[in-house]
């Protein structure tokens, strides 16, 4: 438990690290911005509504799919001329810490996550849609742990988000990760479980119990056999 609320307090700090307020401005198509899997507004980096999905897109793109800019985060809005000119404030000369680029680190590996994901939604709305027998239960699997996702709070999702990041993580490291780096604990991130525990002498269950949890972040490769 004390691991889960150090894990849940490291992904509020990456949040409030991007969670700074933007001033609107006008921009080119090309500007990127930000939608989630449900939502209807764009968003600018760091937006609050971005917790839980960010997939990046360009501006043009953004206001053609019908996506209205958000009203908290005040993202940039489309133009045909160029913007104004803005203000430039002089860049910081502080050096980024440690925690910092460990933070940087991991904000980029849960977008990278958010779009795998995104990706499964897309991929079994568009079977759905033209071929449903073309549909493995796999995908099926994977769209409905998404689906989930969307449903959870803050903080469980926070929760379940870590755990499954620095399970996989652990995984890839010891060598024995089957899988798509998702954070999802579809089948073959439980697989690998299985195969991680059975190679300490644990029971192969699959699930991630506090033992496992604890060898997956220590360990660097799996036993020798023998």
């Amino acid at each position: 438990m004390k691991l889960k609320k150090q894990l849940l307090t490291l992904l509020l700090v990456v949040g409030m690290i991007f969670s700074l307020p933007l001033t609107t401005f006008a921009a080119s198509g090309n500007t990127t911005v930000y939608v989630t899997r449900t939502g209807e507004k764009y968003h600018s980096n760091g937006c609050q509504y971005l917790r839980k999905s960010q997939i990046a897109i360009s501006l043009q793109d953004a206001v053609n799919s019908g996506y209205d800019a958000c009203s908290r985060c005040n993202p940039p809005i489309l133009t045909t001329s160029a913007p104004a000119p803005v203000p430039q404030t002089p860049a910081p000369t502080l050096q980024p810490t440690t925690a910092e680029e460990a933070a940087n680190s991991l904000e980029e590996d849960y977008k990278i996550m958010d779009t795998v994901q995104h990706m499964y939604l897309v991929q079994f709305n568009t079977l759905m849609q033209t071929n449903p027998a073309a549909i493995d239960p796999l995908l099926t699997q994977r769209a409905s742990l998404v689906m989930q996702l969307e449903q959870m709070s803050v903080e469980e999702y926070a929760e379940y988000s870590s755990l499954t990041y620095f399970t996989q993580l652990g995984l890839q490291r010891a060598g024995c990760f089957i899988g798509e780096f998702n954070g999802l604990m579809d089948t073959p991130t439980i697989q690998s479980i299985a195969t991680f525990q059975q190679a300490f002498g644990l029971p192969a269950t699959g699930i991630l119990d506090a033992l496992t949890f604890n060898l997956l972040l220590y360990v660097s490769q799996l036993p020798a056999a023998g």
